[in-house]
């Protein structure tokens, strides 16, 4: 073997032991030939090179010789081996699925026994290893479906946790404003509608959440609750349809024509949401004036 510089034996010492813990246990494989097959392939790739070795030329050698479980069979090891020997020395993409999927079932455990900030923070790491994990990989390359399957549960769980919260964004501020307007005494004087649909809005926010809750705002609130939420679908969905990336980076990672569907859908939820605000509010004109 040719003289190689520090950081190529280093690495060249690490792909050697990763090898050897491979082939440890294997019946069907010798790990002495294997490992004196690879340093014959390696010494013939860089014969033609000038001594000392560096790390790039090494590297590129060991990236054309694979991954070191590539020389196990499959039916050689059991399946709970493989996946330890995965999460050991696998690359670096799938040892980030495995951390996502762990800590998303942390999550749903610590969710169960009621540890609400042990499963926020599981659920935030799961979603942070989940996007490393598809960065890592390549955020356009989806034919790996088994490493889909293990970084999904945190990616949807955060697109439905997170999606929730910023298509019902208007409410909280809808209250904070009514809850200002009523303490305005001139309104009262000067625009006197304005401050009763302010003080209906803020019965409706000051009830506990709840099913009745939901028919209550409806009867209470009516168009002055439905018209600002769907205005603001609205515009969410004109972000994600015209503006897809800025969406898919959050929601739906490497997959801007997903953004552009779910920004379709929004428009059309949220002109059903104004078209139904404005019919209470009509129906209500009506059996006044009746």
């Amino acid at each position: 073997m040719k003289r190689l510089t520090r950081s190529a034996q280093r690495a060249l010492d690490r792909y050697l032991h990763t090898l050897r813990t491979c082939l440890t246990g294997s019946n069907a494989i010798d790990a002495h030939e294997v490992e004196h097959d690879v340093l014959g392939h390696i010494e013939q790739e860089l014969s033609e090179c000038r001594e000392p070795i560096a790390w790039a030329r090494l590297q590129i050698v060991l990236d054309r010789l694979g991954s070191p479980l590539m020389w196990v069979p499959e039916h050689d090891l059991p399946s709970w081996k493989q996946l330890l020997l995965r999460l050991r020395i696998g690359p670096e993409d799938w040892r980030l699925a495995y951390a996502s999927f762990a800590l998303w079932m942390l999550a749903v455990v610590a969710l169960l026994a009621a540890y609400e900030p042990i499963a926020l923070g599981a659920l935030l790491g799961s979603f942070v290893t989940a996007r490393a994990a598809r960065a890592f990989g390549g955020e356009l390359d989806q034919s790996d479906r088994s490493k889909r399957w293990l970084t999904e549960p945190a990616l949807a769980t955060a697109a439905l946790v997170l999606g929730g919260a910023v298509l019902l964004s208007v409410l909280p501020a809808m209250a904070l404003v009514s809850r200002e307007l009523v303490e305005i005494d001139t309104l009262r004087l000067q625009f006197p509608s304005v401050y009763h649909i302010s003080q209906r809005l803020v019965a409706v926010f000051e009830r506990p959440v709840s099913w009745g809750w939901i028919r209550s705002a409806l009867l209470h609130g009516g168009p002055w609750l439905l018209l600002p939420l769907g205005a603001w679908w609205l515009v969410l969905g004109g972000i994600a349809r015209w503006r897809p990336r800025w969406f898919a980076i959050t929601f739906s990672p490497g997959r801007p024509n997903c953004a552009a569907r779910v920004g379709r859908l929004l428009m059309i939820a949220g002109a059903l949401v104004i078209g139904t605000g404005v019919a209470i509010g009509l129906v209500k004109t009506l059996s006044i004036a009746i």
